[in-house]
């Protein structure tokens, strides 16, 4: 183990994402920030969201 790259609990010291250089440790250009992408999570997050409004629309007794 580097002690110059790890902490004390072994870890290292800057932890970089997947996609950052492992040289100079920078993201690349694009890095994917530019479109919007449905990630699964986003997915399951939208349709709880919505179902938690039809459920709380019907405890409200709006749509009666």
């Amino acid at each position: 183990m580097d002690h110059d790259r790890y902490g004390l609990d072994g870890v290292p010291i800057f932890a970089k994402g997947v996609d950052a250089d492992p040289v100079t440790g920078e993201l690349p250009p694009s890095a994917g920030r530019e479109s919007f992408s449905l990630e699964p999570n986003t997915i399951v997050f939208i349709v709880l969201a919505i179902a938690f409004l039809i459920f709380f629309a019907f405890e409200a007794r709006v749509f009666s």
